[in-house]
């Protein structure tokens, strides 16, 4: 069939439309499939007949979304508003597998408030591009060019035709819902013995629904896309982003149980009597694996010279904000909220904090204040003033030392070198195999750098009294790799035969403290970011605080293996608490 035959066929009664529609659909369907495949690396084939009901639970919702869509092509005598769908569809695409690769989940109703935080940043999210994220790009170029062709055959309205479809694309739908349901229900009856929990575990596969969701946060990327499909995960976004934002403008209220609970961690002195410079180094993304003299020379020699607590494994405990979670467990000794960013979220509650009461306090940052709303936290978390940095960690030592001798007595630094996707490599002199991977070697070399400009500050603690007598705490805001990554990073260690071995993800804490630390002490019990601010009270001598954290003094070893919450405990009550403003009832 030559060209003219084929015009000739298409322009015989709605036959031009049925194409349109038909290589909508298909074309909508391929981009559901290409992205569960990118996010899951499954498309479920086996389980056709291995287990029917989760095979069609899942292949349904992506089949009935394609045709509700391409259903509306029977309606109007245009076609091209069906491209701008399409790009949008692969922008969505794009901006999840970014959000995915940056933070291991994908987009929540809060995601797009966070956009002004990228000020500066913007080159972390484009090195996280991949060549085959341009394929559903490419897929509606060839679209277009196909369209524009069928365009010229001409086309006519086919709205019982259309109606008809529309009708089966919803009970589809809905009848994809009713299968999901049945497959939760099956899968945690059988599998996890959680019968009485079925109704729980079905909201978390409604895309609809945004109840139940807060024990939720490991499995977050599930929430509409993996039994569904990508739309629908945007119509949940959309869903979710507006039951957040009513939540947020109606504050939880604390059942008595949860009053009772959250008061036995406070103590009774609202007054910090501690006269000594209280110093904090945030290094971006350090993980306990680099401690190390071959990657931080400057850093373990001073563990080496000077009496410090080393707990080696912490787990790192972020939920939606990254860094500023970090920031935030450190500063207040409670837990991030589990849904979006809670320096976005909740910018102007009260927050408990180790500084509220102490004067001449800064942060001292080596990026924009903008970034995380670190202006407006830092004032939250007790800190006079922001100091927004000029990108080099090589500087921030100076910064310190000048705030030190003008007796300032809390100053925060924050390193940013180590940050994705490496920029300051190039900066450092350390030599590495030159096989090493790529992320490995860059992020091993920004670390050297972060510490070369850190060393001037080692050097000097002794000579300068305000440091020699201050209780110093270095760790990391969170860690920055996978469990794959490091996987591949833990075979090319092994095989090199290097000393240190990445195969475990925690983040490191290392205290100088003089007047409470007298001789070394490593911690090698799996610890948690929370234990921070309970260690920090000790060593500072104030026990008895007016807010003590749900963590644990690390130094005291009996406290570790005897913790009166639990880590999932303390993530759901931290999330009530912050959204019910309770520590600004509390004295």
């Amino acid at each position: 069939m030559n060209k003219n035959q084929l015009s000739a066929f298409l322009q015989k009664g709605n036959r031009t439309t049925w194409c349109v529609f038909a290589l909508l659909a298909l074309l909508t369907f391929v981009k559901c499939v290409i992205f569960q495949w990118e996010v899951y690396h499954s498309i479920m084939i086996s389980s056709l007949w291995r287990d029917p009901l989760s095979f069609w639970s899942f292949w349904l919702p992506k089949i009935g979304i394609s045709l509700f869509i391409a259903s509306f092509v029977f309606f109007g005598k245009h076609n091209y508003w069906t491209v701008v769908l399409q790009l949008f569809i692969d922008t969505w695409m794009l901006a999840n597998m970014f959000y995915l690769r940056s933070n291991g989940i994908l987009f929540n109703g809060f995601t797009f408030t966070m956009a002004s935080n990228m000020d500066g940043f913007w080159s972390s999210i484009w090195a996280l591009f991949q060549w085959k994220d341009i394929i559903p790009f490419l897929l509606t170029i060839i679209y277009l060019l196909i369209l524009y062709f069928l365009n010229k055959a001409g086309k006519h309205f086919a709205w019982k035709a259309g109606l008809v479809v529309l009708l089966v694309a919803i009970l589809m739908n809905w009848f994809a819902f009713a299968l999901v349901k049945q497959f939760s229900v099956q899968f945690y009856k059988h599998g996890m013995g959680k019968e009485e929990h079925s109704t729980f575990y079905y909201m978390k596969y409604n895309p609809f629904a945004y109840s139940y969701r807060m024990s939720l946060q490991p499995m977050n990327k599930d929430y509409g896309f993996d039994n569904f499909s990508v739309i629908h995960g945007f119509i949940y976004v959309m869903l979710d982003y507006c039951h957040n934002v009513h939540e947020m403008n109606s504050p939880y209220v604390l059942t008595d149980e949860e009053q009772t609970i959250a008061q036995q961690f406070r103590g009774t002195n609202t007054e910090l009597t501690y006269d000594d410079l209280l110093l904090i180094i945030i290094v971006e993304s350090l993980e306990s694996w680099t401690i190390d003299p071959t990657i931080l020379p400057h850093l373990t020699h001073f563990m080496e010279t000077h009496p410090v607590l080393y707990a080696k494994y912490l787990k790192s405990q972020i939920v939606g904000g990254s860094s500023a979670d970090g920031q935030m467990i450190i500063n207040t000794g409670v837990l991030p909220i589990q849904q979006g960013a809670t320096c976005f979220r909740y910018p102007y509650v009260t927050y408990p904090s180790l500084i509220n009461r102490r004067d001449s306090a800064v942060t001292i940052l080596t990026h924009s204040a903008n970034c995380w709303n670190q202006a407006v936290m830092g004032e939250a978390y007790g800190y006079d003033t922001t100091i927004e940095g000029t990108v080099e960690d090589s500087i921030l030592s100076e910064r310190i030392i000048n705030y030190a001798e003008h007796n300032y007595q809390t100053i925060q630094g924050i390193t940013i070198a180590s940050h994705v996707p490496f920029n300051f490599a190039d900066r450092s002199a350390l030599k590495l195999p030159e096989d090493m991977p790529t992320h490995m070697s860059k992020y091993l070399r920004c670390l050297n750098w972060t510490d070369e400009g850190l060393g001037y500050l080692f050097e000097r603690i002794d000579s300068i009294p305000q440091l020699a007598n201050a209780t110093i705490l270095i760790t990391g805001d969170h860690t920055i790799f996978w469990k794959d990554k490091r996987d591949e990073f833990s075979s090319y260690c092994e095989k090199k035969n290097l000393s240190y071995q990445p195969q475990k993800g925690y983040v490191p804490l290392i205290v100088y403290s003089p007047k409470k630390i007298s001789k070394s002490i490593v911690v090698e019990d799996i610890c948690y970011q929370m234990d921070i601010y309970p260690t920090i009270l000790s060593l500072i001598g104030a026990e008895d605080y007016y807010w003590q954290g749900f963590g644990v003094n690390l130094m005291d070893s009996t406290a570790r293996h005897n913790r009166s919450i639990t880590e999932e405990d303390a993530y759901i009550l931290s999330d009530k608490l912050i959204r019910s403003n309770w520590f600004a009832t509390q004295p």
